[in-house]
């Protein structure tokens, strides 16, 4: 009497199928090469990675801790230009950046100029150069725009975490 053989033919196509979807899934996970350098992109000696970018102007700035800088997530430039956080009720300038090449930045740093209480909002807005490389704000009235940076759509707005009032707890 003979033994019967066992067909091996499922187990095989199961481990080749693993095989294929694992090689499959490395490199869908494997970052794309890309021209990177290190630069400094805010006023800060904490230096951000910046890379070519070609996309619109982006920035994204989360609630942070009372601190002596922000923290900027993400901040893309189509043009050289700045970045200035102000406070939201009085419009005071409390950071500005250096003049910034084009490019999409992450993991900066931008110095405060005046300290920021827990409670506090600040908005950060992108200003494109005028192109004398130094950063000048708008007048009130909208008369000197020649010589004016000019500031795009959209600001992030956030806010400085802690406790705003020891008496309520």
């Amino acid at each position: 009497m003979s033994t019967p053989q066992k067909d091996y033919t499922m187990p095989i196509i199961v481990i080749v199928g693993i095989y294929i979807l694992t090689l499959l899934l490395n490199a869908a996970t494997t970052p794309i090469k890309q021209k990177v350098k290190n630069v400094q992109p805010t006023v800060s000696p904490t230096a951000a990675l910046v890379t070519e970018y070609y996309g619109s102007d982006h920035l994204y700035i989360i609630d942070q801790d009372p601190s002596t800088h922000i923290a900027v997530l993400s901040l893309s430039l189509k043009e050289k230009g700045f970045l200035v956080i102000k406070d939201v009720k009085t419009e005071e300038i409390v950071a500005t950046s250096h003049l910034l090449d084009p490019g999409l930045y992450s993991g900066g740093k931008i110095v405060l100029q005046k300290q920021v209480t827990p409670g506090e909002k600040l908005s950060a807005s992108i200003y494109i150069d005028n192109g004398d490389g130094k950063f000048e704000m708008p007048t009130s009235d909208g008369k000197d725009k020649t010589s004016a940076d000019n500031q795009r759509d959209g600001t992030s707005e956030f806010t400085i975490l802690g406790i705003v009032n020891k008496a309520t707890i």
